[in-house]
Formats: structure tokens, C-alpha cells, sequence
């Protein structure tokens, strides 16, 4: 399965600018110096990333979101989907991103070789990846772009379809946005609201 990542930094003003680390999972107000250190980037877990100064957004547009979804008749969602998302949302503070991201992989590769779902066309795949994640959360009774994001590459590369992840930041402030796209569209967002958000780190998974 390859993995591919790509890294900005955000100005915030001459001097500082909004880093995030991968590998720690925390964000960072460095100045100028600071993020040039090759050093720091190993640390951060930015060592083996490719710097683009331009990082594009991954997704054009959100397929579903909780008012197009609201009534929907859908099963009850996988108790092991269930006990995923509560294991992702959990451990963030423990486990960094770059780690999710490669242990989600390495699961979703798993259940590939055991025979998981093909890839039929990239709508029904969306839809379907939308409708499950939406189960879940329902389930759950909460809904957190983290685990949603993760658990989308997880289904996604299940499914054998290649997908991008992204962590993003509400320049100039702090708070933070992940969301996954396959195809350029996310599945599944309550309340879309990812083009807000400013991407600093984006991984491409091909199954």
C-alpha cells in the first residue's frame, strides 16, 4: 500500500507561521528559523514529506451530510466499526496522526487480502461509505471529524479505492479540521464544513 505526504506551513504573520507535526499530533506556532530546521521536521515526523507551498485542498465537495442522510433507513452499523471509532477517538491524545493513518492502512489492507468489499463504481462506493459512517455515528450518538476521517480511509482502502486524509487549520486560529476524500468528494460530513479549513497535511493512500 503506498503513502504519500505532503506538508505546508500557514503564515501568520512575517515572522510565524501555523506547522502541524504528524508525528507528535499537535500544532505548532514556529517562526521562519524554526521551520527550516530539517532537524525539527524529523522530529515532527515531516522528515520523509515533500514540502508544497501550495497544498491543496483534497476535496471538491461533500456527497452527504446529516440533512441529506436524516431519515434514512439504515441498518445498525458493524459493532467493530462502532468499537473502532471509540478507539480512534479515544487514543488521539496518545497515538499521533502519521500513526493512525499507517495503522488504519495496515488494517484496511488486512481485510482486503480476507476478501473485504471490491470496489463496484466510485459513487456507489462513496454512498456507501457515507451511509456506514452515518450508521456509526448514529450509533456512537456522537459525531468527531477525527475518528470520521480515519475510519473513512479504513472503509475506503477496504474497498480498494485510493483516498486522500487531511488535517487542516481555521487560520489564524487553532482550531483544527481532519476529513478524508475519495475521488475529491467526502463521503460523509454532518455539517460540511471542511473548505473552512486550511490544509497543512495531506497523505495519499493507494490500496
Amino acid at each position: 500500500m503506498a503513502i504519500d505526504a505532503r506538508w505546508t506551513r500557514i503564515l501568520v504573520d512575517d515572522r510565524r507561521s501555523l506547522l502541524y507535526g504528524p508525528g507528535t499530533g499537535r500544532l505548532y506556532l514556529l517562526g521562519r528559523r524554526e521551520t527550516d530546521d530539517p532537524r525539527l521536521r524529523k522530529v515532527l515526523g515531516l522528515g520523509r514529506s515533500t514540502f508544497d507551498s501550495d497544498l491543496e485542498d483534497p476535496a471538491a465537495t461533500v456527497a452527504h451530510n446529516a440533512a441529506s442522510l436524516f431519515g434514512a433507513a439504515s441498518p445498525p452499523a458493524p459493532a467493530s466499526l462502532g468499537a473502532a471509532y471509540r478507539l480512534i477517538d479515544r487514543s488521539r491524545s496518545v497515538l499521533p496522526f502519521g500513526h493512525a493513518v499507517r495503522l488504519a492502512a495496515a488494517a484496511a489492507r488486512r481485510r482486503s487480502r480476507r476478501g473485504g468489499p471490491g470496489a463496484n463504481g466510485v459513487i456507489d462506493r462513496i454512498d456507501a461509505i457515507a451511509r456506514a459512517i452515518h450508521a456509526v455515528e448514529r450509533d456512537v450518538g456522537h459525531a468527531d471529524c477525527y475518528p470520521r476521517a480515519l475510519l473513512t480511509a479504513y472503509l475506503a482502502l477496504s474497498a480498494r479505492a485510493a483516498c486522500r486524509i487531511a488535517i487542516g487549520v481555521l487560520a489564524p486560529t487553532r482550531k483544527m479540521h481532519a476529513w478524508c476524500a475519495v475521488g475529491g468528494v467526502v463521503p460523509y460530513e454532518p455539517a460540511p464544513e471542511h473548505y473552512l479549513y486550511r490544509p497543512l497535511v495531506v497523505i495519499s493512500l493507494d490500496p
